[in-house]
């Protein structure tokens, strides 16, 4: 009878994970579709600039688990392809990672972390689907490639310390891809000792938790020395109690609830089921515990991003997705019927499918801003431009604007047009620097040194300043 209700479980395991695969094969394909729109966006126009220019990816802040996607566009220069292929080559390889972690898993019959890997991408991500960037998502993957296959190796009796070395090759990779992933392993670690995954009392698994543990504790301690994330570390750790207790009722955590029931009342919905069923197998510590953890998540990622993007935030609120699922799919013996998870889970990704049109009506209505500026400075011909007193309907069509200097001279690279354009908002300071510099989004470059198959920029004629209405109205 035990055998057959395992069988049962697989059976209907497997019917899910076929579900996320293919939702996972899907992203994959609107990751192709929507590449102008992802990659003319902040970091994604970003990294290819520094890839091309550096001629080598270009690891940020400890996080080597980004090279997995940042080597497809680094490549793709190499071989002097198309600005527009490299673009769609870059948005294509988060969502190809993704992908063929979720094979990998299926392959192995590792069906539980298929189902985690798509329902994290899906749980809280509408806007945050257009900025892939966030190393949190790849570190995800990495740290579910490195789950199953421990469980894989940990059913089959397989014995190799190849598998070991390989292992902790793989958890260290997905520790370091984001400090997020801090929080996400420490859940991960404390659900498998309630559930007796991990036994205390075995060398084997003291062993496994005295190297996380090291290995968190290195990347802690690297991550509160660096320029990017050490700043968010000291946001939380100089806040008074009485801070603490107002975030509460801080902008954030209104947002969140808002989006909560408008966007992401999926999430919701699972948060419930899993409660359910918890508590109908009396596992109250685990309830109560995923309960507390998330609230917990919730407050500090409230006190570390009090600003609200729809787009940022989302990929903070992402790894809540993988407390609510992980202990369902560790329980899913609980449902019997094949038919109803089918229908649940079909109902889960339409669902998601729904809230996109918005996101991707903003994403457009942001590309067509840029083209548009720049079609019109093709018509005057200015290769190099500084718009002043931008209407607030502009700025909020461009979200953010650091990025708008990198993210025009590769629209302009892409569109095949004779030279190259690069326009950037206010700061007409700048203009002062010479004919021969690049206002890029950090930094002045001189132009000689720019990629010249890519980045071919006027070096005779300063920046041209003008208020937006003065421009776009002549």
């Amino acid at each position: 009878m035990q055998h057959q209700d395992k069988c049962d479980e697989s059976e209907t395991l497997k019917l899910a994970a076929m579900i996320g695969l293919a939702l996972l094969a899907f992203l994959l394909l609107l990751s192709g579709i929507f590449y102008k729109l992802r990659m003319s966006f902040l970091d994604g126009p970003f990294m290819i600039f520094q890839i091309i220019e550096k001629d080598s990816p270009d690891i940020m802040v400890q996080r080597y688990g980004s090279i997995i996607t940042q080597v497809w566009p680094w490549l793709a220069q190499k071989c002097s392809l198309p600005m527009n292929i490299i673009m769609l080559v870059y948005s294509l390889s988060f969502n190809m990672f993704y992908f063929l972690t979720g094979a990998f898993l299926y392959k192995i019959r590792q069906y539980r972390w298929v189902i985690i890997l798509a329902f994290y991408q899906i749980a809280f991500c509408t806007d945050a689907f257009f900025w892939p960037n966030n190393e949190i998502h790849q570190g995800i993957a990495w740290l579910a490639a490195t789950a199953g296959l421990w469980f894989f190796i940990e059913h089959s009796g397989v014995k190799y310390m190849g598998f070991r070395m390989l292992l902790a090759i793989l958890l260290t990779i997905s520790l370091f891809t984001h400090p997020l992933m801090l929080p996400v392993v420490i859940f991960l670690v404390i659900l498998f000792v309630l559930e007796g995954v991990f036994k205390l009392n075995k060398r084997e698994h003291q062993f496994i938790l005295l190297f996380i543990f090291l290995v968190m504790v290195m990347k802690f301690y690297l991550s509160t020395n660096n320029w990017y994330d050490g700043a968010k570390f000291s946001i939380l750790a100089s806040q008074s109690p009485n801070k603490w207790l107002q975030v509460f009722n801080s902008h954030a955590m209104h947002s969140f609830v808002q989006d909560l029931f408008s966007r992401h009342w999926v999430a919701v919905f699972i948060f419930a089921v899993t409660l359910w069923v918890l508590i109908i197998q009396r596992k109250f510590p685990i309830a109560l515990f995923m309960t507390i953890f998330t609230l917990i998540y919730l407050l500090l990622v409230a006190m570390a991003f009090p600003d609200f993007k729809r787009f940022y935030i989302e990929s903070q609120w992402m790894p809540i997705a993988i407390f609510i699922i992980t202990p369902l799919v560790f329980n899913f013996h609980v449902f019997e019927n094949k038919q109803r998870i089918v229908f649940f889970s079909l109902m889960v990704c339409i669902a998601w499918l729904m809230l996109m049109p918005g996101a991707v009506s903003m994403f457009q209505a942001r590309y067509t801003r840029q083209m548009e500026i720049l079609n019109r400075m093709e018509t005057k011909n200015i290769s190099k431009l500084i718009l002043t007193d931008v209407p607030d309907q502009i700025k909020e069509h461009i979200i953010l604007p650091w990025a708008l200097p990198v993210e025009s001279i590769i629209l302009s690279s892409a569109s095949n047009t004779v030279g190259r354009r690069s326009f950037l908002f206010e700061q007409p300071e700048r203009a002062t620097k010479g004919t021969s510099i690049f206002l890029s989004a950090f930094e002045n470059l001189d132009i000689s040194t720019l990629d010249r198959r890519y980045f071919w920029l006027n070096n005779t004629e300063d920046y041209v300043v003008l208020k937006y209405s003065t421009f776009m109205n002549e």
